[in-house]
């Protein structure tokens, strides 16, 4: 039977003072944040109303995520990686700077093609709802990235076939910085190139058996408390 390798982070058996740190903070080191279970996997989280040792653990919190990165099947076997964010993981700030991802973030911006020095933006779990003639799609790609650049209100109205009173709107909503400048408007960074869509598969951290005590919140609560 499998058996949780790493947890938050780091192995199980990993006493390091940064590594009890990041379990009772349920943080995320791969990520720099608090672990957020690998994103939209809320059935695997540890509810704390129920048990009180753990409640006592994780202090102020009334539930956190499984925090499992990865299993291994047996003695001596590799880990098998479960969480997406173990994986990989990919934010708009401190691009590079993360010890744990620089590697494959390299790989990844070697094959996207965008020349050295391009401002890429990062949209991660964004989700695309497409509609026509009765039939809907929806679908969440994990991250998407594109150049972007300093574009003129014609250019951006160009690019989304909306009129400038509607796209601003739009714009100002989603948080885009706008300046005028010899009686344009400009939007900075605007999405400007071809898209590069990252998919990151990993196992599910959904089932077990409650009987045995195999699902991912009962293992993860029985590491911690032991």
């Amino acid at each position: 039977m499998s058996k949780i390798f790493e947890l938050f982070g780091y192995p199980v058996n990993d006493q390091s003072p940064e590594a009890i740190a990041s379990r009772k903070n349920a943080q995320c080191p791969f990520m720099g944040a608090d672990c957020d279970g690998g994103g939209n996997r809320y059935l695997s989280n540890v509810n704390l109303k129920q048990n009180a040792e753990l409640a006592a653990f994780f202090q102020g919190r009334s539930s956190v995520p499984s925090g499992v990165c990865s299993l291994q099947l047996q003695a001596k076997a590799p880990p098998w990686i479960v969480c997406p964010r173990r994986l990989f993981f990919l934010a708009k700030s401190a691009a590079g700077q993360r010890l744990q991802t620089r590697f494959t973030e390299r790989i990844l911006l070697n094959h996207s093609g965008y020349p050295s020095g391009t401002t890429i933006g990062i949209w991660p779990e964004l989700r695309i709802d497409y509609k026509k003639n009765n039939k809907s799609f929806r679908y969440t790609f994990d991250y998407i990235l594109m150049p972007t650049a300093s574009l003129t209100q014609n250019q951006v109205e160009e690019v989304t076939g909306s009129d400038w009173k509607t796209t601003r709107r739009l714009l100002e909503a989603s948080g885009y910085s706008m300046a005028r400048r010899n009686g344009t408007d400009y939007v900075d960074n605007f999405p400007n190139g071809y898209p590069v869509i990252v998919e990151v598969m990993t196992s599910s951290t959904s089932g077990g058996n409650k009987t045995k005590r195999t699902t991912i919140p009962m293992a993860t609560g029985s590491i911690v408390v032991l």
